[in-house]
């Protein structure tokens, strides 16, 4: 069976009547949701950056000075830079939570 993503599976636990003992809290599981926000944050940056400034995608200093893009400049402008801020803090949670469960040990 396929495993669901780790993201949906915290949310999940959060929000069922179930007791501690049958979530599973691995320090894992924070660790692969926090890739997993990663990816979130790129993609809702990119979506938000072509869709509002699409000029910053063909004209940049990092396209100007390299020749080639970073995916960063999708966090650089407005509206993207201040969603992808506050969704962020949601993955340093997920950090030091996975830092906390793994040094519990």
């Amino acid at each position: 069976a396929a495993q669901s993503l780790a993201l949906v599976r915290l949310f999940r636990d959060e929000f069922a009547d179930r007791t501690p003992q049958e979530m599973d809290h691995s320090p894992e599981l924070f660790l692969k949701a926090g890739g997993e926000m990663v990816g979130l944050l790129l993609l809702e940056s990119t979506l938000l950056t072509v869709m509002f400034r699409p000029d910053v995608v063909e004209d940049n200093p990092i396209q100007a000075m390299m020749g080639y893009n970073n995916p960063c400049i999708m966090f650089d402008d407005p509206p993207a830079s201040y969603v992808s801020a506050v969704l962020f803090s949601f993955r340093v949670y997920l950090a030091i939570r996975y830092s906390e469960l793994d040094s519990l040990r």
